[in-house]
C-alpha cells in the first residue's frame, strides 16, 4: 500500500486545503464516544482561542448533545509563550480548561 490507504498517493496531486470540520460535527463524534463509555474527558491540541470558546459555548447551550472540553495540549515553553499568552490563556481561564 501507499500512504494514508492509497496505492498512488502524491502530495502534489491536491490542490487546495482540506475543508474544515465544523466544531458541531467534531464535538458530535466525541460525544458518541463519551456516551459509549470509550472515553471518559474531552480533550483538544493545538486550538485557538475562538475554537476553545466556541466549544465551550456550544457545551453549555447543549449539554446533552456536546461534551464540554477539559484541558487543551498546545505547545507552552519559556520559548513558545506567546500563543498561549495572547488570548488561549485568558479563554482557558473563562471556561475553565486546563492546560497540558
Amino acid at each position: 500500500g501507499g500512504f494514508f490507504g492509497a496505492p498512488d498517493f502524491s502530495p502534489s496531486s491536491y490542490e487546495k486545503a482540506p475543508t474544515p470540520i465544523e466544531f458541531e460535527e467534531t464535538l458530535g463524534a466525541l460525544q458518541e464516544l463519551v456516551k459509549a463509555g470509550k472515553v471518559r474527558y474531552i480533550g483538544v491540541s493545538n486550538e485557538t482561542p475562538y475554537g476553545v470558546c466556541t466549544m465551550a459555548q456550544l457545551a453549555k447551550q447543549f449539554p446533552d448533545l456536546y461534551p464540554k472540553i477539559v484541558s487543551i495540549q498546545n505547545s507552552y515553553s519559556l520559548v513558545m509563550r506567546k500563543d498561549f499568552e495572547a488570548g488561549l490563556a485568558e479563554a482557558c481561564y473563562h471556561h475553565n480548561v486546563g492546560l497540558l
